[in-house]
């Protein structure tokens, strides 16, 4: 049953008309239709996390069916209701509500088009293709347009997918959210630079002409003072970025770094758990809140550098970044290219992914910021470390030896697989005679996409017969590899965390290396690993390394052997020496933007704060505790954050006004906010402070413990007396 009372406050004032004539005539369809869109967009434009969006859903939820308990034929209730579950994950109730909007309306489009993004959440491809195109054919400014982009790559039709974001930029063009798929999509396709470039200026316009100019950063420009950084993502959970955070959330160095994380996504399982346990002092759950609100709760925590993991890609948090929340401002990992905006400081890379040429650098809006090693560091397994040293995840003798034939392969997502990859690997398979292909991937479980990749594979000129296809659910990540002797890396696009899987697993992996980033990952990666050799410049030399890899079973055998050994002493996976340097590449930006002009308005707010604490502490010497107090209020007023105000607050009111208890509030303030500073001697002296007022407040377990914890930041003669006095008592 519906309970209003369990609702916030400012939402059941806001509705108290809607929730009186529903008291009064409880069948009143119009109230609760009221009722249940208020409580919908109220959840919708507040963070999913908080106990009172979560309130206000399942109020939605129990309001929608009422309506549809009073208005069954009421299909926009309907679809009303499947959003709501859908935004909640639950899947089955979502899909039971949207089937019943199409029963009572089969043109509806947006229930149409909502089965289509249930469909695509449960990998069920051609369904989610079929329901979307049937809400575009009923509505062309329909944004299943959006989703249909991303179904098309996965069923490995990146060209298609191109053309159908470019329909949605075309029917929509205000929506921001357009244009990752549209960019993901030409990167896939491999479509010309110059046309990507149009298209990140084009965004980069739209969402700056939209944007007021930023407030100066007010950040204290100390070059070597502990920051506060963000990492932004949706992918905090079991997903591909987490084999590269968690180099970062092992060896973090927390002394020089507070670090919190904005999740943006709607996925909770044991790997967030243990980001949110184990990573981040500090956590915030952002997803369904506004760039607005995103951006007031990271000036409200002050951030110093913000670190976007998502570029373009799903749930990602550029529209709260475009408003620069933070003076420093870097992308890494997450998206295979600019993110177009200038409001992104750094782009952190490699000197093989972007080599260092001024041509290189003209690709960008970001600055690149090098690192010596690799762009990023590798950890397997990293959802079951448990299983490390179990025989299944060991490299096993190359299966070639029994089999008779060699094995190409390749575990990439199909949307890689573009007609030129197709063509290159054709011809390495057709070069070494009896060698098979054998390939794996989400949606092969489906026949109209396996059919369909047959045929491609056909034109290509590979037979079915030397073409395997198996469908990923069915096979457990790394075993793959367990038959495959060689593995063959896609173009334009790279892979990523599969060539990583394949070396790990010792698996050789042969590269063509482009001239963009993304066509540049599998030549990083080998480099580092030591094996540049395996790289290729042109489609000729990949058929050749791929062919003499082949050619000789017993050296790729005492390679596969040896391959997991040099791979945990490269620096792939050298996680320490891959966050230090990270940790180095975060402070060098940090110590560009103190010694750049945009520091000036810190600098000059560091300046009249310290030129009012030092009137302030004059006033205080001279014992004139009445204007001290009032000099510091003003100081706090304008810096809330200042430990130093608090404490002069809080001895003020304890040495002048003798007002014990509030003395002892604004104390405790200071000391939260002189610990946030690291400002260690005024901490001590505070705490000193604190445990003497807390003797005269008749509390001498809390004085000895505040005692204690002042000498263990600065030795005092008369702090250690006071300590030994209490304890000899």
């Amino acid at each position: 049953m519906f309970d209003a009372s369990l609702l916030p406050d400012t939402l059941q004032h806001a509705l108290r008309s809607q929730l009186d004539e529903i008291h009064l005539s409880p069948k009143n369809a119009n109230a609760w239709s009221a009722v249940a869109a208020s409580l919908a967009e109220y959840a919708y434009q507040h963070v999913f996390a908080l106990s009172e969006t979560v309130c206000a859903l399942e109020a939605a939820i129990q309001s929608y069916h009422m309506l549809v308990d009073l208005q069954p034929s009421n299909a926009n209730a309907w679809n009303e209701l499947g959003c709501l579950y859908l935004y909640r994950n639950q899947l089955p109730q979502a899909e039971d509500a949207f089937r019943q909007a199409l029963s009572v309306d089969s043109r509806l489009a947006c229930a149409h088009g909502n089965l289509g993004l249930l469909f695509s959440r449960q990998n069920r491809i051609s369904e989610a293709i079929a329901a979307s195109e049937q809400a575009l054919s009923l509505d062309s400014s329909s944004m299943a347009a959006l989703n249909l982009a991303q179904l098309y790559g996965l069923r490995g039709d990146a060209g298609q997918a191109v053309k159908i974001a470019q329909h949605a930029l075309r029917h929509s063009p205000g929506q921001t959210l357009v244009y990752g798929p549209l960019l993901m999509s030409m990167i896939y396709a491999g479509s010309p630079t110059k046309e990507r470039q149009q298209i990140l200026k084009r965004y980069r316009q739209q969402m700056e002409r939209a944007q007021a100019r930023p407030a100066p950063h007010l950040n204290s420009p100390e070059p070597e003072r502990k920051l506060r950084i963000a990492y932004l993502s949706g992918d905090f959970c079991r997903h591909a970025s987490s084999y590269f955070t968690e180099s970062l959330r092992l060896h973090q160095d927390h002394a020089q770094f507070e670090v919190y994380c904005y999740y943006n996504g709607d996925t909770h399982d044991a790997l967030t758990q243990r980001y949110m346990n184990h990573f981040a002092d500090h956590w915030r759950h952002t997803y369904g809140a506004s760039a607005d609100a995103v951006v007031a709760q990271m000036r409200a925590d002050c951030i110093d550098i913000a670190i976007d993991l998502a570029g373009h890609t799903k749930n990602n948090l550029l529209e709260a970044l475009a408003r620069k929340p933070a003076p420093v401002q870097l992308t890494w990992l997450g998206y295979p290219d600019s993110t177009g905006l200038s409001c992104i400081d750094w782009r952190i890379t490699d000197y093989i992914a972007d080599p260092a040429t001024p041509q290189r650098q003209s690709l960008y809006t970001e600055r690149l910021r090098y690192l010596p090693g690799p762009f990023c560091s590798y950890t397997p397994l990293v959802d079951a470390p448990e299983k490390y040293h179990d025989p299944a995840y060991q490299p096993g003798q190359a299966p070639c030896l029994t089999q008779g034939y060699i094995t190409f392969g390749s575990a990439s997502n199909i949307v890689r697989l573009t007609d030129v990859t197709l063509q290159l690997w054709s011809q390495v398979v057709l070069a070494t005679p009896g060698a098979i292909l054998l390939l794996e991937s989400t949606g092969l479980e489906e026949p109209e996409i396996a059919e369909r990749l047959y045929q491609r594979f056909a034109c290509a000129g590979l037979p079915a017969e030397r073409l395997r296809l198996i469908p990923r659910k069915h096979s457990p990540q790394y075993q793959i590899y367990h038959r495959i002797d060689i593995a063959l890396d896609p173009w334009p696009c790279n892979a990523g965390t599969t060539t990583l899987d394949a070396l790990w697993m010792g698996v050789p992996v042969v590269s063509l290396a482009g001239d963009a980033f993304f066509s540049r990952i599998g030549a990083s990666v080998l480099t580092h690993l030591g094996h540049p050799e395996w790289v290729a410049h042109d489609a000729e030399a990949f058929v050749d390394i791929a062919h003499r890899l082949a050619s000789d079973p017993q050296r790729l055998n005492a390679q596969r052997a040896a391959l997991r050994t040099e791979m945990e002493h490269s620096p792939l996976m050298d996680t320490m020496g891959f966050t230090r340097h990270f940790e180095s590449a975060l402070r060098q930006s940090w110590q560009a933007w103190c010694d750049s002009p945009a520091s000036s308005a810190a600098r000059k707010n560091a300046q009249e704060k310290h030129e009012a604490l030092s009137l302030c502490q004059m006033l205080l010497e001279k014992q004139s505790y009445a204007d001290a107090l009032s000099a510091y209020q003003m100081v706090c007023a304008r810096w809330q954050e200042s430990g130093e105000a608090w404490y002069g607050i809080g001895l003020c009111l304890l040495l002048g006004e003798q007002r014990l208890e509030q003395a002892h509030h604004a104390l405790e303030q200071a000391v939260l906010r002189l610990q946030q500073e690291e400002k260690h001697s005024v901490l001590a002296d505070c705490l000193s402070a604190l445990g003497n007022l807390s003797l005269l407040l008749g509390n001498p377990q809390a004085a000895a413990h505040q005692f204690q914890q002042s000498l263990e930041l600065k030795e005092s003669p008369d702090v250690r007396a006071w300590l030994a006095t209490m304890l000899s008592a």
